[in-house]
């Protein structure tokens, strides 16, 4: 290999700084202090670091290396149990083969999940963990040009050629929704999580939605809200929710957050679950079978995924090749939390 494909394999701080018309040193004061660096320059410098998909490098050695002494994750939150739990596993399973497991959080941004991936890269690490499907073209195309091994988690979509270690979420939502539809429901809500760049989300609302419709039963445009991950604001949605469509008997909650927030808020509404109105959730977390009624939920294996992705990146870097992709079971767990439809009087 000459040096010019070297160059083009691994970009230097020299190839940025020559396509962004600077120099050397402007690069790097722009990685230290960006501060000092006007706007219209530090404009110049990202795009052509975007274009040569370049990460400074923190740690030669780590970069050059092709063993897995470091693998990274980036997650949307570690508020969420679920994803906490997952990778919890993830990290124990990687700890006994002295892994380390470098965690970033992208709070639901495309933007924070690209910087997270560069540092992460930066930082010399042999492999990624990803959330979901949806994400920047940049994102993928700098993994890509460094040949890190990765895969996504949390997710199995049939549409998606990529590595995925998770769980079929339009299913499991059609699943749930074909339950509600077995016991009576017409009248069925729907209150999810921000779907913007959240394919889990988004896949679980439209599997039910389209399980609904094929029953004759739609869900109206308005019947559909959506709310932060916060059992707080969910309190407030489900209030929402009914004042739009009192005669609503049931409520399909896209995670177990929004099913507990709806649960609590319902009883102060004066509303019997499920006697009144049923409510089902999505996860089974913790919390879900000490709710009062206990809480009927999609169960997805967030520990056994966790652990399983940490074996497949590390199989990827010691044996090359890329992830081996895997879509693991979900279940209905069946508690109190959802009832046959209430009769109607005639």
């Amino acid at each position: 290999m000459d040096e010019f494909e070297k160059t083009l394999e691994r970009p230097r701080a020299q190839d940025v700084a020559r396509l962004a018309g600077v120099s050397t040193a402007t690069v790097s004061r722009f990685f230290s202090d960006p501060g000092r660096v006007r706007e219209e320059t530090a404009a110049r410098i990202s795009e052509a670091i975007e274009k040569l998909s370049y990460v400074p490098d923190l740690n030669a050695r780590a970069l050059a290396s092709r063993r897995a002494d470091v693998i990274g994750a980036v997650v949307p939150t570690l508020e969420n149990a679920i994803f906490a739990e997952g990778i919890e596993a993830m990290q124990a399973w990687l700890n006994e083969r002295n892994i380390t497991l470098l965690v970033a959080s992208s709070n639901y941004s495309p933007d924070r999940e690209y910087e997270q991936v560069q540092r992460l890269i930066a930082h010399g690490v042999c492999a990624l963990l990803l959330i979901g499907t949806e994400r920047h073209q940049r994102t993928r195309k700098l993994i890509e040009a460094r040949k890190v091994p990765y895969c996504l988690s949390w997710c199995s979509r049939p549409t998606c050629d990529e590595p995925q270690i998770g769980f079929d979420n339009y299913s499991a939502g059609a699943s749930m929704a074909q339950e509600i539809l077995d016991r009576g429901h017409e009248k069925i809500g729907i209150l999810s999580g921000i779907r913007a760049w959240n394919d889990r989300a988004t896949d679980r609302v439209q599997g039910a939605i389209d399980r609904f419709s094929s029953a004759g039963c739609p869900v109206a445009t308005d019947a559909l809200v959506e709310a932060p991950y916060n059992h707080e604001v969910a309190a407030d949605a489900l209030t929402l929710l009914l004042a739009r469509h009192p005669d609503l008997s049931c409520v399909f909650c896209a995670n177990d957050v929004l099913a507990a927030g709806a649960i609590r808020q319902a009883h102060l509404l004066g509303k019997r679950v499920p006697e009144d109105l049923s409510i089902t959730g999505f996860d089974d977390i913790a919390m879900a079978q000490v709710m009062t009624p206990a809480l009927t939920t999609v169960r997805l294996r967030h520990k056994y995924m966790g652990a399983l992705a940490g074996e497949r990146l590390f199989d990827a870097v010691e044996n090359g090749g890329v992830v081996k992709s895997e879509k693991i079971a979900y279940s209905i767990v069946f508690r109190d939390s959802l009832g046959p439809c209430p009769s109607r009087p005639i």
